[in-house]
């Protein structure tokens, strides 16, 4: 089986059995409940065609975007991206049917399929907010596919501005991600000084636990890059003073001890990297 979409609808479609001499089709989809196998509904019989539009079967509205952050800086501007809606997060539909004749029905779970509706993406909504403008009164709008990335120019400089970016299709506009940026201050400015850094373990049910990093707010810094034993591992904005990390180890199931270190930067450069903590 498959399925397409059909303006709202989506159309299933599948291919008989090789001999099989079907008179018309059953067509049944399945409804999840709080059960492990939820159940099915007939949403038609005596179908005589190899397809069935389900009508009632709407564009899903679109999962928030990921990973929503600001990646440069300046005294006058921000860059902010982000990454679309997962794939395996898509509206799931799980459809069966059954073929008939004169002798019978088959089995209503032959050929059965689930499928992906997809999001649909047309644009993504972007509201910025800040100090002077707390309600985030402007909203951009970011085409897609061309959205991952918007340069956001035109701010005030050593100004914290916050971001909420949602993802939108004909059916609506997703839940928001979110993000924040500090701009750098305007003229030189000195280098800051190594952060005072911690860490913990967070405990993670039926996978790897993963770490936490955190560190005191570092005066003139508006990012961080935290190091995971040698390498970089990521660059935070400030505002933000921590960093969780979802895949501390390789190895499934068993937390392995791990050292961070972070250093704060700004448009002068980059303080030396702090102390070591290991997180285990």
């Amino acid at each position: 089986m498959s399925a397409s979409l059909e303006g709202a609808a989506l159309r299933v479609s599948w291919v008989p059995s090789p001999g099989a001499r079907p008179t018309h089709y059953n067509v049944y989809q399945e409804v999840q409940s709080h059960e492990w196998y939820g159940c099915v509904y007939r949403l038609a019989g005596n179908v005589t065609e190899t397809s069935y539009a389900h009508r009632d079967q709407v564009k899903p509205v679109p999962g928030a975007p990921r990973h929503v952050r600001v990646t440069e800086r300046t005294d006058e501007s921000l860059t902010v991206e982000w990454e679309p809606p997962s794939a395996g997060e898509s509206h799931e539909a799980s459809y069966s049917v059954s073929a008939c004749n004169s002798e019978g029905c088959s089995d209503v779970f032959a050929w059965d399929a689930r499928v992906g509706v997809p999001h649909d993406i047309q644009h993504f909504e972007l509201r910025r907010s800040s100090p002077d403008d707390p309600a985030g009164a402007g909203t951009v709008t970011v085409e897609f596919p061309a959205g991952g990335r918007h340069l956001d120019a035109g701010l005030q400089p050593d100004t914290v501005y916050s971001y909420e970016l949602r993802a939108c299709s004909e059916t609506g506009c997703s839940e928001p991600g979110q993000g924040a940026g500090l701009t750098e201050a305007a003229g030189p400015v000195d280098t800051p000084p190594a952060p005072s850094i911690r860490g913990q373990k967070i405990d993670v049910s039926g996978d790897t636990d993963d770490a936490k990093v955190l560190w005191d707010e570092v005066e003139g810094a508006t990012y961080y890059h935290v190091y995971q034993e040698q390498d970089l591992d990521a660059e935070v904005s400030a505002p933000a003073t921590s960093y969780h990390d979802r895949s501390p180890n390789s190895s499934m199931f068993a937390f392995q001890a791990t050292t961070y270190k972070v250093r704060a930067c700004n448009k002068a450069g980059c303080s030396p990297l702090s102390e070591t903590v290991t997180v285990r």
